[in-house]
């Protein structure tokens, strides 16, 4: 009886199953070759809502403050220190912790006996109040300088964007509101529809200490539960995934 051998199918490969199982669970969705360069380029409105309040400086804040003085404005570089007060050199110190800008302005014409139109203060250096970062942004979980009123896109903007594992689509705010002494508030931002759809509904105001949480894509999630040694294998793959669910008409 002559034997016949069935030389094994290329799908039939252990691994080879194993990656396609992964990619078909992750989605091995198409790339965002609009979003990114869209996240980093475009200037959008806010939201509208909820109003957030000016900054309001403190230590160790450092100001830039110019007074006019005959004709001529010169700007000094004071930083708050611990006490909440600025060196106004022969005027003493003053105290400005908890004030914004203008009103610390208006506080050091009055201990000058000055015009406030004669004095002008900026924030040179913010680090006082923060925003908070999670997840899958570009620099991953750290805390960046609270700057003033910023929508989500634009602090996205400054921290360099969403890392490539980052899901577009589970991009959360959260307020703590511990100050307040009410529960925390839950904001969900669509990073797709403000980009692309330019629907600005959820580009939300920041306020300090808001927490911005950026979630997993599950491509990326099951990516990272591939073997060392089929991970050329997964890539491969799943880019064949993506390049053909990415070509037009398909």
């Amino acid at each position: 009886m002559k034997t016949v051998q069935l030389a094994l199918l290329p799908w039939s490969h252990p691994g080879l199953l194993f990656c396609l199982c992964t990619a078909a669970l992750a989605g091995c969705a198409a790339p965002r070759p609009q979003l990114d360069p869209a996240l980093l380029a475009q200037r959008l409105p806010s939201a509208g809502s909820p109003q957030v309040q000016p900054y309001r400086v403190g230590c160790p804040d450092v100001l830039v403050v110019a007074i006019e003085e005959e004709g001529t404005s010169h700007g000094r570089i004071l930083p708050i220190g611990p006490d909440g007060r600025i060196e106004l050199e022969n005027a003493g110190r003053l105290r400005v912790e908890g004030q914004t800008p203008d009103e610390v302005a208006q506080t050091i014409a009055w201990r000058l006996g000055a015009s406030a139109r004669r004095v002008q203060v900026q924030v040179n250096d913010y680090q006082s109040q923060k925003i908070y970062i999670c997840g899958e942004s570009n620099g991953l979980q750290r805390a960046a300088p609270y700057r003033g009123p910023e929508t989500v896109i634009e602090l996205l903007q400054r921290v360099g964007g969403i890392g490539t594992g980052a899901d577009p689509n589970e991009v959360y705010v959260i307020r703590p509101r511990v100050a307040d002494g009410e529960k925390p508030e839950v904001f969900t931002v669509l990073l797709h529809d403000i980009l692309i759809k330019r629907d600005t509904r959820t580009n939300i105001t920041l306020a300090p200490f808001d927490q911005v949480c950026i979630g997993e894509s599950r491509q990326s999630t099951f990516g990272k539960c591939v073997p060392p040694y089929l991970k050329p294998l997964y890539d491969r793959f799943c880019g064949v995934f993506r390049t053909a669910a990415a070509r037009p008409g398909s």
